[in-house]
């Protein structure tokens, strides 16, 4: 599907019921991209295989937190005991997340996980849906795994909301398509992805 103008736009806001086309923006997801191949994640496969290389660094493990996150998590690693640090809405901690327990993630599945790893692998960079350079060195990235697309389905709905079902479907036709994607989304990813930048150069 190609957006190819602003009375498209609006044509599909008002038929969608998704208010205001100006709140809406456009980008492309690249088939080639978000086809590359994932294993699934599951308590077998970290405690096993991948040791949930995703929540872990070398050196120290930095995670980016929107503005109205840090705080709650500021207080759960207080509460809880957690070691690392919060500053500038970076979690920081030696090695591993301040929030990884058992071999997993322990905000997985809660409204309470940082919205730049409910979106992860994915982010948007230059009007388009890419998967982080990080992930595609994980032991997760692999030619036997499944489409990223259909394995992070929950990170598709963080960042399109209930139309991420219709984005799954258009893409096992393989092809490149454009969607629209919120203004106030796309704000947070960029808030994101500019923290990123700052830590290490790459998203």
């Amino acid at each position: 599907m190609q957006i190819t103008s602003k009375s498209q736009m609006k044509r599909i806001c008002c038929q969608t019921g998704r208010g205001d086309w100006m709140d809406w923006h456009k980008i492309t997801i690249p088939y080639k991209e978000v086809s590359l191949k994932f294993n699934k994640c599951s308590h077998f496969y970290n405690n096993n295989i991948c040791k949930a290389a995703c929540c872990r660094d070398e050196n120290l493990m930095e995670v980016p937190t929107l503005s109205d996150e840090w705080a709650y998590l500021w207080k759960r690693m207080k509460k809880d005991n957690l070691r690392g640090t919060i500053e500038r809405n970076m979690i920081t901690s030696s090695h591993v997340c301040s929030f990884f327990k058992n071999n997993f993630c322990s905000l997985h599945n809660t409204k309470h996980k940082p919205f730049g790893c409910r979106m992860s692998p994915f982010t948007v960079h230059n009007d388009k849906l890419i998967v982080r350079s990080k992930y595609k060195k994980l032991i997760c990235c692999t030619s036997k795994g499944e489409p990223a697309y259909e394995v992070f389905q929950s990170s598709l709905e963080a960042l399109f909301g209930d139309s991420y079902r219709g984005i799954i479907e258009n893409l096992s036709f393989g092809k490149d398509i454009e969607v629209l994607i919120e203004k106030r989304i796309l704000s947070q990813i960029d808030d994101i992805n500019s923290l990123r930048l700052k830590r290490d150069g790459s998203l």
